[in-house]
């Protein structure tokens, strides 16, 4: 980090972690990788499996995040194939470009 006294020692810190975390996996599986794999393998290592103050990982607390929004739907109208009329409310369970999946009830 340019002009920022702090900046080495934020180096210096991420740097030692990065080793601490290759040591520890050099053993199992990590052992038997190419040098770029065993630093992928490290990095996913630290940043999703390892948890934080609240005892969760990066990823428990992505997918419960996901697993509270999917408690509350938007409500749409949908248009039946058959029928030709709009119908609804129903729930949008998820939407992507050109398509949508809502939950009809039936």
């Amino acid at each position: 980090i340019p002009y920022n006294p702090r900046g080495q020692g934020i180096i210096e810190w991420a740097h030692q972690t990065l080793q601490r975390m290759l040591k520890r996996q050099k053993g199992g599986i990590g052992g038997q990788l190419p040098p770029q794999s065993k630093l992928h393998l490290a990095l996913f290592t630290l940043k999703f499996l390892t948890p934080g103050t609240d005892g969760k990982t990066p990823a428990e607390r992505h997918w419960q995040v996901l697993e509270e929004k999917r408690k509350v739907y938007l409500k749409v109208l949908r248009k039946s194939p058959e029928e030709g009329q709009w119908k609804g409310p129903v729930d949008l369970l998820t939407w992507g470009r050109g398509y949508a999946c809502v939950f009809t009830g039936d």
